[in-house]
């Protein structure tokens, strides 16, 4: 025997319908947007933070800086200063964070500090996305129980340069999370762009002002963001590679495994006798304008002479590779390549 079952169609829709879930005006909007870019730019979606290296992950010029330079680079993209000229300063990489991050900035020694740091605009004297009249929020997580006083400038430069058009001037920064553990706590400041850059502007500098409450006092400083808008909302972690190749834009280093120095292999240069060796290395990232290259080296190795003196050194950079050229003392027609010991470059391309 068989046995027919039948039941009644359900309309969804209609059913959905019926339940009248407001969805408010935000919700609108979404249902309203024709393309997933409209959705992106309402709900603020892909990369908020303009900082970069705000998780203090890169420091590709080392760990550890001390002295009496009053405008240090330490951690990639931060460029540290002090306001007094009498004591000097520390700046090392540290371990002791808030949950969810890896390193820090740790700062010792001075009366005040300013952890500055710069967003390159796309073109020079000219305001781009921080047009006069946005709103920004800025925020970081500092175990500093002082809140700190913003600074905002267009600039030529990070720290320094002519024709400043200062933005914000000593205003305090507002606590919004108190105990984010470890002892940090997360400040943030909202502000908007009042002014318009200077001809020759090339940055838009970012500088907290931190007062120690006695001399030598140490503290950190991480997880630094900026982006658009009034609201200080969580922090935007990216990868260490997203960041590092976002760094070295702006400085580059060719070193041996965290070594100051490296051993190059050069080839060399036709009828030249053969006393010239030559070599073009092709760099990660193109950089944000023709590096300017720091390269030192101890002396060179090829057939029959162990250790040759170098005479000098050609340099060409370019913004995606660096060429150089090496003279040496004792020419000998049957190399076809050498070895340069201690090798070190540097290329700096920083605002």
């Amino acid at each position: 025997m068989t046995v027919k079952i039948t039941r009644p169609s359900i309309d969804i829709r209609g059913t959905l319908d019926e339940l009248n879930k407001p969805s408010g005006i935000a919700g609108n909007a979404m249902l309203a947007a024709e393309t997933p870019q409209e959705q992106f730019n309402l709900i603020g979606a892909g990369r908020k933070n303009l900082i970069i290296n705000g998780a203090m992950s890169v420091w590709q010029r080392g760990t550890s800086f001390a002295g009496t330079d009053p405008a240090t680079f330490s951690a990639d993209r931060f460029n540290v200063a002090y306001s007094d000229t009498v004591n000097t300063m520390a700046v090392t990489r540290s371990a002791i964070v808030p949950d969810g991050f890896t390193y820090s900035m740790e700062i010792t020694g001075s009366a005040s500090q300013y952890p500055s740091t710069g967003v390159e605009l796309p073109v020079t004297g000219k305001g781009g996305i921080f047009a006069k009249g946005k709103k920004f929020t800025y925020s970081l997580y500092s175990d500093n129980p002082v809140a700190p006083m913003l600074y905002v400038l267009f600039r030529d430069v990070i720290h320094g340069g002519t024709g400043s058009s200062v933005l914000i001037l000593a205003k305090e920064m507002s606590v919004i999370e108190s105990d984010s553990s470890n002892g940090f706590i997360r400040y943030a400041i909202t502000f908007e762009i009042t002014d318009v850059p200077d001809a020759g502007n090339q940055c838009l500098t970012v500088a907290p002002r931190f007062f120690n409450t006695t001399v030598d006092e140490t503290y950190r400083v991480t997880g630094v963001q900026l982006e658009l808008g009034s609201v200080a909302t969580p922090f935007e972690h990216r990868s260490y590679g997203e960041e590092l190749a976002l760094c070295q834009r702006y400085y580059y280093e060719i070193t041996d495994a965290g070594q100051p120095a490296y051993s190059a292999v050069l080839r060399a240069t036709s009828g030249s006798g053969i006393q010239q060796y030559s070599q073009e290395i092709f760099l990660p990232v193109i950089m944000r304008v023709t590096p300017m290259v720091v390269i030192t080296y101890l002396d060179m190795h090829k057939p029959g002479v162990l250790y040759d003196a170098i005479n000098y050194v050609d340099i060409v950079p370019r913004t995606h590779s660096v060429g150089f050229r090496f003279s040496v003392a004792n020419p000998h027609p049957q190399s076809i390549a050498c070895q340069v010991r201690d090798f070190f470059i540097s290329l700096d391309a920083e605002l």
